[in-house]
């Protein structure tokens, strides 16, 4: 088991919108700090994330809360990967490769 911090910050310079942090490097860094050893986390937006300001992480039996200060600045829960993998094409399906 990791040990999962309890504070985070973005750096100005992963700017998304304006004033606010990318929301790829949001989601993916408070999936990481919340959930360290899940095999997948939902993350879900709710507000603009400051950037260069200690976001506290609030762990609860559902899930995770980022927060900054009263804003909850974003939710998360572990859940399960799925992944439905298609299976390839018979050879004889595929046509001649182009080039």
């Amino acid at each position: 088991m990791s040990a999962a911090p309890s504070a985070f910050q973005i750096g100005e310079r992963f700017c998304g919108p304006p004033d606010s942090a990318n929301g790829g490097l949001l989601g993916g860094t408070f999936a990481a700090a919340a959930f360290p050893d899940a095999e997948a986390v939902e993350v879900s937006f709710l507000a603009p994330c400051p950037l260069g300001i200690d976001l506290a992480i609030d762990r609860g039996d559902d899930g995770a809360e980022l927060r900054h200060g009263s804003t909850a600045v974003a939710r998360a829960r572990a859940t399960p990967l799925e992944l439905d993998v298609p299976h390839p094409p018979a050879p004889d399906a595929v046509g001649p490769v182009a080039g």
